[in-house]
């Protein structure tokens, strides 16, 4: 049996990480140590033999390796190789396996919030090529402030396919930047002072600071005096380290990120939160399925549910019961009776917890059942491009869409996603373009803190 786990890094210290694994092995009552090995670059090749050696379950990596550790590994996950950085490495019987654990943590961490119209960040390393990454279905505007331009614009241009627009722009620029945004993400190594003027923030505005000392800094003191939401870089460790628990060939249970919290806690002396609550963050009463036709809600909807413990809902097959064929409904009463139907079950659904909602693809765009829904849940919305939609719908065999009652269905498609995607933008995005159902259905789990 393997009985190690380090952090690899240079200057690490003051890191909490042995703190926090070494509380959750010892209640555990693994015979699991983890410690720090703290190396220049020159010393890598040695840190790679002790990882293949068969002692050691796994390694966390942290700057200046996380590069280094992405281009050692035999394989990698999409974060890893979208970021070209990794900061866990897994011993496997075919090499090292590479994950991006940051991007899952943030993105976890801002899903709480988004999605967002306007985001800054500041600052173009490594964490926050990794906070772009989780950004993706959060936002569609991205403006990156650094103090090299250039840097700025490479990291802009690595990401450009990703938003609708993503661009640098000049540090001088920031505190008028930062007046126009709904989140504010802070990389930049904490100093004595704050990176902007706190004050040109718009109060609706929440911060995401990646810097944690034993004490807040005083630009997270100045936040506070506003009465802004924001997270720190202590709740960013511990949402970084929750994908890890599913990760490591431990078997450390459902409830393992509580005690992880609890020995972070302690060794930093004060509570891990996240915009003003705790963590981790308890289910919501009920999650719900938003989305064009086609893009896999139903079949999602019971993956996801039987991974959360949760009784599933559609609200199409609710309907159908109830009432007959969607496309008898439509031709009897037209499209205006079959929303009058979804609004009553949307009322029914008001009460419900402990459920996942797979709703039909308007049912949320009516403000009154999107306002019913999310009192209490939190909605995704899935999203595929035009010919996958087409290519699902032609396969599935439950029976015609009215809406895609028309000579040319392709065109009728693409008409209805560009009148419907402006107010499917208001919910998170989850692409299942190029994913099976159990991989979004996994994604959603991992937004909700599910490990």
């Amino acid at each position: 049996m393997a009985h190690s786990m380090f952090l690899i890094g240079h200057h690490i210290g003051h890191s909490f990480s042995p703190a926090m694994w070494n509380h959750l092995f010892a209640t555990r009552g693994l015979d699991v140590g983890y410690g720090l090995r703290d190396v220049a670059a020159a010393d890598l090749e040695e840190v790679r033999t002790e990882l293949e050696s068969g002692d050691v379950v796994a390694a966390n990596v942290t700057m200046p390796h996380k590069q280094w550790a992405a281009t050692e590994a035999a394989t990698t996950t999409v974060e890893a190789a979208a970021t070209g950085a990794a900061n866990f490495l897994l011993p496997t019987r075919t090499g090292l396996q590479a994950a991006n654990t940051d991007v899952v943590g943030a993105r976890t961490l801002l899903a709480m919030q988004g999605p967002f119209q306007r985001v800054t960040i500041l600052g173009a390393g490594g964490t926050a090529a990794a906070v772009l990454a989780a950004l993706t279905g959060l936002t569609d505007e991205v403006t990156i402030v650094n103090r090299t331009l250039q840097r700025g614009e490479e990291l802009a241009g690595q990401f450009a396919m990703r938003f609708n627009s993503v661009e640098a722009k000049p540090w001088e620029r920031r505190d008028e930047l930062a007046a126009t945004t709904d989140l504010l993400v802070n990389t930049i190594p904490a100093t004595a002072g704050s990176p902007i003027d706190v004050d040109r923030l718009d109060e609706a505005a929440v911060v995401y600071d990646v810097n944690y000392r034993a004490h807040p800094t005083d630009f997270q003191h100045a936040i506070t005096a506003r009465g802004m939401a924001w997270c720190d870089g202590l709740s960013h460790l511990a949402a970084q380290a929750f994908p890890m628990l599913r990760l490591l060939p431990l078997g450390l249970g459902r409830d393992a990120a509580g005690v992880l919290v609890a020995g972070l806690a302690a060794a930093a002396a004060r509570p891990v939160r996240a915009w003003g609550g705790p963590l981790p963050v308890p289910l919501p009463s009920r999650v719900v399925l938003t989305g064009f036709m086609g893009t896999g809600k139903s079949v999602v909807a019971g993956l996801l549910a039987r991974r959360l413990g949760f009784a599933v809902v559609d609200t199409d097959q609710i309907i159908e019961a109830r009432h007959g064929s969607i496309p008898a409904i439509f031709d009897s009463g037209g499209e205006a009776a079959f929303r009058a139907m979804e609004r009553a079950v949307v009322a029914e659904m008001e009460s419900r917890d402990r459920v996942v909602i797979a709703t039909g693809g308007g049912l949320m765009l009516d403000p009154d059942n999107a306002r019913c829904l999310e009192r209490g849940g939190r909605t995704f919305c899935l999203a595929a491009d035009p010919a996958t939609i087409m290519r699902r719908i032609e396969a599935d065999r439950s029976g015609p869409r009215p809406l895609l009652d028309t000579p040319d269905p392709a065109r009728r498609i693409a008409e209805l996603l560009a009148a419907r995607t402006p107010a499917y933008r208001r919910f998170i995005q989850i692409d299942t373009t190029n994913h099976t159902a159990a991989e979004v259905a996994d994604r959603i789990a991992e937004l909700l803190f599910v490990t």
